[in-house]
C-alpha cells in the first residue's frame, strides 16, 4: 500500500517490535517448486530474506480401532501368551523326565510313578494273569484287575470272548 511516497509492509516475522513499518522497494525473487503455495520469500526492512512455506504439514487424525478389531487383537496376543508358556511347560517336562530316567535308577522309579496313572486310564492291566487263573465271568476278572485277558494267556476261555476275536472281557469304549 502506498501513502505519501512511503511504501508500507506488514512484517510478518516478528524481530521488529512494531507490526506496520516503512521499508525499501524490494527486488521480489520467486522460489520454490514454482507454483504459487510452495515458497514465497518475505522481505524486510532488516535486508535479510525469511523463507515462509504455506504449506501444513501432515497431521494424521489417530484412527480408534472397532471393538471387533480390538477384541482380535486381545485375543490373539492370549493365544500367542498362552502358547509360549504352554511350549516352555512342556519343554521343562520333558526335560525333567530325561533327567530323572537318566539318573541312576532313574527309570525304574519312572515306571512305578507312570503305572497307577496308566492303569486308571485303562491302559495297561493292574495285574498279569497268572498260572491257574480261572475267572468265573468278566466281572471277576476286572475286579482282579486283569482284564483284557489275551488268546494263550492264563485265565482266557472262549465262554467270555464275546466276539470272537481273540480278547477276553474288552473294555467297553462308548462308541
Amino acid at each position: 500500500m502506498a501513502l505519501g511516497g512511503l511504501r508500507l509492509r506488514l512484517h510478518l516475522i516478528a524481530p521488529c517490535p512494531s507490526l506496520i513499518f516503512p521499508a525499501r522497494q524490494a527486488k521480489q525473487t520467486q522460489t520454490g517448486t514454482g507454483d504459487p503455495a510452495s515458497m514465497h520469500r518475505v522481505f524486510t526492512s532488516r535486508r535479510y530474506a525469511a523463507d515462509m512455506t504455506f504449506r501444513q504439514p501432515l497431521r494424521a487424525v489417530p484412527v480408534k480401532p472397532g471393538t471387533r478389531y480390538r477384541s482380535r487383537a486381545a485375543k490373539k496376543t492370549r493365544n500367542q501368551v498362552a502358547t509360549y508358556l504352554g511350549g516352555a511347560a512342556l519343554l521343562g517336562a520333558v526335560l525333567g523326565t530325561a533327567s530323572i530316567a537318566t539318573a541312576p535308577g532313574g527309570f525304574n522309579t519312572l515306571a512305578s510313578a507312570a503305572k497307577p496313572i496308566a492303569v486308571s486310564l485303562g491302559l495297561i492291566r493292574a495285574r498279569a494273569p497268572q498260572e491257574g487263573d480261572y475267572w468265573p465271568g468278566c466281572n471277576a476278572a476286572r475286579a482282579a484287575g486283569t482284564t483284557p485277558i489275551y488268546i494263550g494267556e492264563p485265565g482266557y476261555r472262549e465262554g467270555m470272548d464275546g466276539d470272537g476275536d481273540g480278547v477276553a472281557c474288552e473294555p467297553y469304549r462308548g462308541m
